[in-house]
């Protein structure tokens, strides 16, 4: 699993968080939805393929 923090600079601060899910069982797949969805500030939540990876994508405002 792979996590990745981005930030932007406009004037609301965004964070941006970004988990290969790929191998991962239903099972963790719903700790990570808790987890993630827990956290403050959550603004927005997408799922990506890309090639024959998945990865889900949680965006925070600060």
């Amino acid at each position: 699993m792979v996590a990745e923090a981005v930030e932007n600079s406009q004037s609301v601060q965004q964070r941006t968080k970004q988990f290969n899910i790929t191998d991962l069982t239903a099972k963790q797949k719903r700790r990570l939805f808790v987890f993630c969805f827990s956290e403050g500030g959550l603004a927005g939540f997408d799922k990506k393929r890309v090639g024959d990876q998945t990865y889900y994508v949680f965006i925070y405002k600060n």
